[in-house]
């Protein structure tokens, strides 16, 4: 299990991860095109982040992010049942899960009430608090 984050530690990775999407959408030329969400991911991972890398701030902060079971990873999470921590289905789906939340922070980063949620979310989750 990942070392306890302070809640002050997650809020200085949040914000720096945001703060970096936004530079990076800022600069980003509008003619380059993504051909898929992985890829848009794959490319904001490699951006500079308070001297580190946008996906190696994401892996600190990995056990504070929501994940969702959706259609896509419904069977990555049932697998995970049977699996142990360290397994290829555990993996691919803690990959998803921060595939969507990072692609979720990037399309949200106009609307502060929505990033607002979303960091309250992350430090309920730090907390370990229990949701329905």
């Amino acid at each position: 299990m990942p070392a306890q984050l302070s809640s002050k530690e997650l809020e200085h990775g949040l914000q720096e991860i945001l703060d970096s999407l936004r530079h990076t959408q800022q600069t980003l030329p509008p003619q380059v095109v993504f051909l898929h969400d992985y890829a848009l991911y794959r490319f904001l991972c490699t951006r500079p982040c308070d001297g580190r890398t946008i996906g190696e701030v994401l892996t600190d902060i990995e056990h504070c992010i929501p994940m969702s079971v959706s259609g896509r990873n419904l069977p990555l999470f049932l697998s995970l049942l049977e699996e142990g921590e360290d397994s290829t289905e555990h993996l691919s789906f803690l990959e998803s899960s921060k595939t969507e939340f990072l692609l979720m922070l990037y399309r949200a980063l106009s609307d502060e009430t929505r990033l607002r949620s979303i960091c309250k979310l992350c430090e309920q989750l730090r907390r370990g608090a229990h949701f329905l």
